[in-house]
């Protein structure tokens, strides 16, 4: 077959000034399409807070006290923080680069920083909500959802939990959201969509404690348990029995015994609190005479407080949908229901729906079921503008 030189020369030229004006758009394109890209550049150039400001930050961030001129000056200053932070609330992958095969060595510094830019996001919503400015108050409070569920797309631990206390704090500033602006079924179906997203894509606590039996039964040498013991009130007989032999049986316990205990994550919360409190007491009763088990019980998580910190955020989500579905009736009939329309999302901690208590300031949703490991009944506080 004859090849015509000439164009074959031209495609080639030609597909060259394409792949060349190719890459120059991927370089100048933005944002990027990972959003830890975005939250690690704020966390290296927003301006860290110390002492009283800080925690004037976190105290208005939280709905404890109202902005003082210096918060609002500092807010004001980091309002290309802001903006950054929101665009990468808006990218939907994020990935944090984390390293698992540090195991417990895992440095993770950038969620100290999370916090802080949250209560930037959320102090700013709370000065937009003085200033009336409600769809202003109810994009600060998607960017922090958005916060949230990024970090929690890292499966560790930490991540959840961290993720898992900045959704709380959020929920706490769309409740003052609720309480001030007027009725307006458009904004209400705004925070419903972002309540929506909160509940269909977070890491479960399951997923997490999966990764983190992976990474210790992986990557987890004895020297970083004798260094965990070190650090312990273990006595002279218990870091003797530290030995490799001990070491790879206390692997096998440990993978076996978590695996018992992840199972209750799948139960009703009264069921699965028992289960996994009745397999601890059998943990606890071998760890006395079994060095495998005791040394598997310091890297066992304390699974009781997962298993209610988890529960506690979905049923916190389900109470916050539960709330604007009765704002939203308020809006359309002027007045809120005598009682709570079939169908709503449930209190977890009983599988029922919530008590519902109509009051002269707006309404309480009130668990029927114990959080077992703290020994209180939760309830939601909501006030309806006159």
């Amino acid at each position: 077959m004859k090849h015509n030189t000439k164009n074959t020369c031209s495609v080639i030229v030609a597909l060259t000034v394409a792949a060349f004006i190719i890459s120059q758009a991927d370089v100048l394109a933005y944002p990027p399409d990972n959003a830890a890209v975005l939250f690690y550049k704020t966390c290296l150039t927003y301006k860290h807070t110390e002492g009283d400001l800080a925690e004037t930050v976190a105290d208005v961030a939280a709905c404890k006290v109202e902005p003082t001129d210096e918060v609002i000056h500092y807010i004001k200053e980091e309002v290309n923080t802001i903006k950054i932070l929101a665009e990468a609330g808006r990218i939907e992958a994020c990935d944090w680069g984390n390293d698992y095969r540090e195991g417990f060595n895992l440095e993770l510094p950038v969620l100290s920083n999370m916090r802080n830019l949250a209560r930037i996001v959320l102090a700013d919503a709370v000065i937009h909500i003085r200033e009336k400015d409600w769809n202003m108050a109810i994009q600060r409070c998607e960017t922090a959802y958005a916060m949230a569920r990024h970090i929690r797309t890292d499966a560790t631990l930490i991540h959840n939990l961290v993720g898992i206390a900045l959704e709380a704090l959020t929920n706490k500033v769309v409740t003052k959201t609720l309480a001030e602006m007027p009725v307006d079924r458009i904004l209400l179906e705004k925070i419903e969509r972002q309540l929506e997203q909160v509940a269909t894509n977070n890491q479960t606590m399951r997923n997490c404690i999966e990764l983190e039996k992976n990474v210790v039964v992986k990557y987890t040498s004895l020297e970083d348990m004798r260094k965990m013991f070190a650090n312990s009130d273990a006595s002279e007989e218990e870091r003797s029995q530290l030995t490799e032999e001990n070491f790879q049986k206390s692997k096998v316990y440990y993978e076996l015994h978590l695996n018992r205990l992840m199972e209750a994550f799948s139960l009703a919360y009264p069921e699965g609190t028992a289960q996994i409190n009745k397999l601890n007491e059998q943990i606890n009763k071998d760890a006395e005479t079994l060095p495998a088990a005791a040394m598997a019980l310091t890297v066992i998580p304390a699974m009781e407080k997962c298993f209610s910190l988890e529960i506690r955020s979905r049923t916190d989500n389900n109470a916050m949908q539960v709330a604007i579905e009765l704002y939203k009736i308020r809006a359309n009939r002027g007045r809120l229901p005598r009682r709570l329309p079939p169908d709503l999302p449930k209190d977890l901690f009983s599988g029922k729906d919530f008590d519902y208590e109509i009051t002269d300031e707006g309404f309480i949703l009130r668990c029927k079921g114990e959080d077992i490991a703290k020994n209180l009944i939760h309830e939601y506080r909501f006030t309806v503008d006159k």
